[in-house]
């Protein structure tokens, strides 16, 4: 665990666990070549008793000679303005305090029993694979070297060499459910199997070793899978339902930035079968639909500003704005057809032209169409991303919609034999080759 570290940072509650692991560094750091330092946090939640467990940790250090580092934290305030729950909150700041004041591993007394209480735990919340692999014994700069000893062991361990120890009251309330499993279900599972205990970290040993092989294959056969534009759902489904799921998760905390629940996984596996698109966390849409999962990023809804075009050639965003002859431009729309989807009839236009984002009632008739079509319609029809509809420049006149981007102009100022001007809207941001105007 320590793996060439030579300091270690015991997270010094206190109590018989972290008692107990700091007895032990101790009488093993001239074998390991280690320096063994404490930390304790102070959370100021159970008042005179959190004061008693931070004196007894500073007498015992003192006595043991253990370099210690001892702080206070408003965990309750924390909880409030963060809006957590005060164990999530009493996690968070214990973690960040620990790996702010440690230069080298971190040490915490995690126990068997504890790995038992949190897989039983995350068994009852329908927890995948994951949750029941329980508590690793490390990860990252955190060590747990107690992870397969049980309390019993434990508690043996201080009777026989005349440790003290402290005890939370806290811990024998049942209205917490940690607490409740550990004094109401670990005992009578006990009672069935009196290694129960030992068992269960035998196989939490066992699954992380088959949970780490599992993603490391949906790692490797998540970009067989994937494009520019998300993942191929075809060839989602060819794979096994285990390594879908862990492509599906690996994915989805690429592109949202979280790490996915059971229930976020599972409805978007839903997806694969049914298309459609699903909320999920970050404000992100989850969608399948022409072949393809995708993760869309919320709506920022900030509107294109809406500009004049008072002379030419005109630059809006990426879009560049030129005039150009209708004989040069047939010319180059022989070897690029795209352009004429971004060119108009520029003596067509009425009043002064503007550039600006899509508002409320706007709607154009595109040439290949045999209607006029509102955008919301048109966009809902092509399905547009949310995200995107409204960073499309749209380009008015007095009479209406002259061009929207990436869609095209609108039938009444469309290029026929009898154009003379075109006015090019040229998406690529740079001017075409060959236009003699500017």
């Amino acid at each position: 665990m320590i793996d060439g570290a030579e300091s270690v940072t015991v997270a010094l509650s206190g109590g018989a666990d972290s008692v107990t692991l700091l007895s032990v560094l101790l009488g093993l750091k001239q074998e390991l070549g280690i320096n063994v330092s404490a930390a304790h946090l102070n959370h100021c939640l159970r008042g005179e008793e959190s004061d008693r467990d931070e004196q007894f940790v500073r007498e015992l250090c003192n006595r043991l000679d253990v370099p210690l580092v001892c702080e206070r934290a408003d965990v309750k305030g924390f909880a409030e303005r963060e809006s957590l729950s005060i164990e999530l909150a009493a996690r968070k700041i214990r973690y960040e305090f620990l790996e702010r004041v440690s230069d080298g591993v971190i040490a915490t007394a995690h126990t068997a029993n504890d790995n038992i209480e949190t897989v039983l735990h995350n068994m009852v919340r329908g927890s995948g694979l994951k949750g029941i692999c329980g508590i690793p014994p490390k990860r990252g700069r955190f060590i747990r070297p107690l992870i397969e000893v049980t309390r019993e062991e434990i508690e043996q361990y201080c009777e026989r060499n005349g440790l003290g120890y402290c005890i939370d009251s806290t811990n024998k309330n049942t209205v917490y459910t940690r607490n409740f499993i550990r004094h109401s279900v670990v005992p009578n599972l006990v009672e069935v199997n009196s290694n129960a205990i030992k068992n269960v970290s035998q196989m939490s040993k066992i699954l992380r070793d088959d949970a780490d092989y599992l993603n490391k294959t949906a790692a490797n056969v998540l970009e067989t899978v994937r494009n520019e534009e998300g993942l191929d759902v075809e060839g989602l489904k060819a794979l096994h339902p285990a390594v879908v799921s862990r492509c599906v998760a690996l994915f989805y905390e690429q592109q949202v930035g979280k790490v996915p629940e059971c229930t976020h996984v599972s409805s978007v596996l839903e997806l694969l079968e049914t298309n459609g698109k699903q909320s999920v966390q970050n404000d992100f849409f989850a969608v399948v639909g022409n072949g393809l999962l995708r993760f869309i990023p919320p709506v920022t809804h900030e509107k294109l500003p809406e500009v004049s075009v008072e002379s030419l050639p005109f630059c809006y965003r990426d879009v560049k704005i030129y005039t150009d002859t209708a004989e040069n431009f047939r010319k180059l729309a022989k070897f690029n057809s795209l352009l004429l989807n971004n060119a108009v009839d520029y003596d067509k236009i009425c009043g002064i032209l503007n550039m600006r984002g899509r508002m409320p009632g706007d709607a154009i008739r595109l040439p290949y169409r045999n209607c006029t079509k509102s955008l919301k319609k048109l966009f809902n029809e092509s399905k547009t991303d949310e995200a995107l509809r409204d960073s499309l420049a749209v380009a008015s006149d007095e009479n209406g919609i002259v061009w929207l981007q990436d869609f095209g102009v609108d039938s009444r100022v469309a290029i026929d034999d009898n154009t003379n001007t075109v006015l090019v809207f040229d998406i690529s941001g740079s001017k075409i080759e060959g236009d003699n105007n500017e």
